[in-house]
């Protein structure tokens, strides 16, 4: 591991205490959202688009209300495919659904700068943050009736694949606030992972892997 890799868990601790150990005055907001992340390049594991849905909490620096720091959690699906397959015990053949399955996980901790107004309609801001990624291949087999119709019996579960990897994220964005109580958000999205293993074929294809996306949704404000 790089020395890079080992200062981002670092970071990542910092960003947290400060964000939890903020004064008990002040605003911020809860954030949920929905979008679609993009892998750039193709053709390997973890490379396909797929939908990205995400939680945030952000808290402003008392005294500099325009600066915030800020926490979130994600899921993104690269590849979801279900196939028809069999098993066969003797003279019988059972049939069997298999479900793959590629996705991530990640946590990440930063600062935003935004507008400083709790009164503005529009609301622009740009944020960064360390993040941790855990990425999973898993494939399931669940049995199926002649008629076609999936049990919900499962019959196996592997993880072909598990990774934990750092980065960062970069984002910039604009909450729309029609009422005081809750807005609308749009924002663009860029992961930095480093040193994730996208196995093609046999060939083991560690490198540094780039996601750009997009998520909108809800953002509710509050006083702490």
């Amino acid at each position: 591991m790089t020395t890079r890799s080992l200062l981002l868990p670092v970071v990542l601790a910092s960003a947290f205490s400060c964000l939890l150990s903020a004064p008990a005055s002040g605003g911020g907001e809860l954030t949920a959202g929905l979008g679609g992340m993009w892998p750039q390049g193709t053709f390997a594991a973890y490379g396909d688009p797929g939908p990205h849905f995400l939680l945030r909490a952000e808290a402003e620096v008392p005294g500099f209300p325009a600066l915030a720091g800020w926490i979130s959690v994600d899921y993104a699906i690269f590849s979801s495919e279900t196939l028809d397959a069999e098993a066969t015990v003797g003279d019988i053949t059972i049939p069997l659904e298999q479900t793959n399955e590629q996705d991530a996980l990640s946590l990440h901790a930063g600062i935003q700068l935004g507008s400083s107004s709790h009164s503005a309609f529009f609301r622009p801001r740009a944020a960064v943050g360390v993040g941790f990624y855990y990425f999973s291949t898993d494939v399931e087999l669940r049995h199926k009736d002649w008629s076609g119709e999936s049990e919900d019996e499962l019959l196996y579960r592997e993880v072909l694949d598990s990774q934990f990897r750092f980065g960062w994220r970069g984002i910039l964005g604009a909450d729309f606030y029609p009422t005081s109580k809750w807005g609308l958000f749009f924002e663009v999205v860029y992961d930095h992972v480093l040193d994730l293993n996208r196995i093609e074929g046999d060939t083991e294809a560690e490198r540094t892997s780039r996601y750009q996306g997009f998520t909108m949704g809800v953002v509710f404000p509050f006083d702490f």
